[in-house]
C-alpha cells in the first residue's frame, strides 16, 4: 500500500563510467508501497539507474538518499538490511544449491544463529516460489527458476524494497508472466518494488508508475493509464503504437509498429 513517506530520492544526479557520464541531471524520488518501472531504449541509461539507487555506482554529480540518508554513507552491511537486489549474471554464479545461495545474501544478519538463517531462507524460497528446487545446484537451473532463486535471495535480505534488473529478461513467456505475478503479489503484500523493464505491456499490467528514460535523463513520470494513453512509448522507442486493453486483464496494452 502506497504512503507519502519516501524512501529514496536522487537529486540531480549524474553518473557514468571513467570520464563518460551516462546519467545526466537526473531528479525523482520514489515513495513507499510504489512499483515503479523503469523503460527506455538500449543505451539509454536505466541499468546504470539502478545501479546508482542500490548504491553499487557512485554519482559524478548529486545524491542519492535512501530513507533521508545519504546512500554513500551506509556501509554494504546496511544496505544489504535495507533493501534486496537482483543483477542477475549467470556466468559468475557460484557452485552453491539455491538453499546455500540464499543463505549467504543473509551476511548482513550477523546475530543470527543458523538455524534462524536456514528458516529464513526457507521463508524467502517459498515466498519466491523455489522451494521445489532448493537443494539443486543453481548452475543446473533454468533461466526461470534461476530468476525465482535470484529473487528468493533479495527477499532474504530485505522484504520492504526490492531493486531489480530486468527481471524478466531471457525468460520464455510463462516464466516472465510467472516472475511478474509474483513481483505483483509481492507489492500488494506492501513490497516497494523499483524495477527495469524492456517489455512495456508487461510493465504496464503489474506497475503503478513508469519512468521513461531516454540519453540519460528522464523525459517522462507517469500512470500506466496516462503513458499508454500518451505517445510517451512513441516517442521512447521511436515507434508507432495503437492503443487498446489486455483482453485478460483489462489493463492498458499498446500494439507496436515500425514508423
Amino acid at each position: 500500500m502506497r504512503s507519502d513517506a519516501e524512501i529514496l530520492k536522487l537529486e540531480v544526479v549524474s553518473a557514468g563510467y571513467g570520464e563518460r557520464n551516462v546519467l545526466r541531471g537526473v531528479d525523482m524520488a520514489v515513495r513507499e508501497g510504489e512499483f515503479v518501472g523503469i523503460a527506455g531504449p538500449n543505451g539509454s541509461g536505466k541499468s546504470t539507474l539502478l545501479r546508482v539507487m542500490t548504491g553499487l555506482l557512485e554519482p559524478s554529480e548529486g545524491a542519492v538518499y535512501f530513507r533521508g540518508e545519504r546512500m554513500n554513507s551506509l556501509s554494504p552491511k546496511e544496505r544489504a538490511r535495507s533493501f534486496g537486489s537482483v543483477f542477475l549474471h549467470r556466468e559468475s554464479l557460484p557452485s552453491f544449491t539455491a538453499e546455500e545461495y540464499v543463505r549467504q545474501r543473509l551476511f548482513a544478519r550477523e546475530a543470527s544463529s543458523a538455524k534462524e538463517q536456514a528458516a529464513a531462507a526457507a521463508r524467502a524460497l517459498e515466498t519466491a516460489g523455489a522451494a521445489g528446487f532448493a537443494a539443486q545446484n543453481i548452475r543446473t537451473l533454468s533461466a526461470g527458476q534461476l530468476q525465482l532463486v535470484s529473487i528468493a535471495g533479495a527477499l532474504a535480505q530485505s522484504e520492504s524494497v526490492l531493486f531489480l534488473d530486468e527481471p524478466t529478461s531471457h525468460l520464455d513467456i510463462r516464466h516472465g508472466l510467472e516472475t511478474a505475478a509474483l513481483l505483483e503479489r509481492l507489492h500488494r503484500g506492501g513490497t516497494t518494488v523499483i524495477a527495469v523493464f524492456h517489455d512495456i505491456n508487461l510493465a504496464l499490467s503489474v506497475c503503478s508508475r513508469i519512468i521513461g528514460i531516454a540519453d540519460g535523463k528522464t523525459v517522462c513520470d507517469l500512470s500506466p493509464e496516462d503513458f499508454a494513453a500518451s505517445d510517451a512509448a512513441d516517442g521512447l522507442f521511436g515507434v508507432a503504437g495503437a492503443r487498446s486493453a489486455d483482453p485478460f486483464t483489462g489493463k492498458p496494452f499498446i500494439h507496436f509498429s515500425r514508423r
